[in-house]
């Protein structure tokens, strides 16, 4: 009787198992990307949304107190007492800082209301500047030189 060899084996070879890896290994990554650029777009977004509601805030902090004399010192945490921010700010890299500056000529008192945000993501210096600028590219904010 003549017996018939079988060329196929149940089970799986190492080049079907190479091939079911390497679609899982592209998958993942563009998974990461994807994610890491969703995270990256939602951290602007709410960054964004917190200068708007602190320049909103400051600027109804001044419209309520431009007749007092020691408007100059405020901060974040006297608008938050006031009632004057609505939300929780956000800010994944560091902290916010909201200033009036009296460009006082002598013809009339002139206020320049600045909102900003310091930037320190924990890595260099180069690192934290990169970061900076592209926040500030996101934002169309004006920006400060480097420090130190």
């Amino acid at each position: 009787m003549f017996k018939h060899k079988h060329f196929f084996q149940q089970g799986i070879s190492l080049l079907e198992l190479m091939l079911v890896l390497c679609i899982a290994a592209v998958i993942l990554v563009m998974g990461m990307r994807f994610y890491l650029d969703y995270e990256k777009s939602r951290n602007i977004t709410l960054f964004e949304n917190s200068i708007a509601q602190l320049a909103q805030a400051l600027n109804n902090y001044y419209y309520g107190n431009c007749n007092n004399n020691n408007i100059n010192n405020i901060s974040v945490g006297l608008l938050e007492q006031q009632g004057l921010i609505s939300s929780k700010l956000y800010n994944p890299w560091g902290s916010f800082f909201v200033k009036i500056i009296n460009t006082n000529n002598n013809t009339a008192p002139f206020y320049v209301l600045q909102v900003g945000a310091e930037i320190n993501a924990g890595g260099s210096s180069a690192y934290n500047f990169a970061l900076a600028n592209f926040i500030r590219g996101a934002l169309n904010a004006d920006g400060v030189p480097e420090s130190g």
